[in-house]
């Protein structure tokens, strides 16, 4: 999933703003944010519950739980959390609810992640930039290979 936000600048704007305010979305953009946040909320379904079977080691097991807290405390997803088409577990769904309505996410993470967004780097118009349709590739000849 993060490829792709990565090969597709348009999706990444697209997610980068729907997480924050999807009411400034299209009703298609509306769907691919959905559709992409219930892959995502997916996975954080699938690890919750391989957790509480004693799959995940500890540490696995808490960075995904603060992973899937980091993303709740977007205003919106959790706006997206309570229009969700689908259902998810009972357990997770509980799991979620209780992020949401105690709060249970480093909010201060999310502020310095919306900070560091927020930042404007000075560039001079020589530097070089990769084109939106390119992508690095590591090889065996070179470090990295855009192809």
């Amino acid at each position: 999933m993060q490829s792709l936000l990565f090969e597709n600048g348009d999706l990444a704007r697209l997610q980068a703003q729907g997480v924050l305010d999807p009411s400034t979305l299209t009703r298609e953009e509306r769907l691919q944010l959905t559709w992409w946040l219930s892959e995502s909320f997916g996975a954080f379904e699938f690890n919750f519950h391989q957790a509480r079977s004693g799959a995940l080691p500890d540490e696995v097991r808490s960075r995904w739980s603060a992973t899937t807290a980091w993303w709740v405390s977007f205003p919106g997803v959790q706006t997206w959390w309570q229009a969700r088409p689908a259902p998810f577990s009972e357990s997770f769904t509980s799991f979620i609810d209780g992020l949401i309505r105690d709060g249970r996410f480093d909010s201060e993470a999310a502020q310095r992640f919306n900070k560091f967004l927020a930042a404007t780097p000075s560039r001079s118009s020589s530097a070089p930039r990769l084109p939106h349709n390119k992508r690095f590739q590591l090889t065996s000849q070179n470090l990295f290979e855009i192809s």
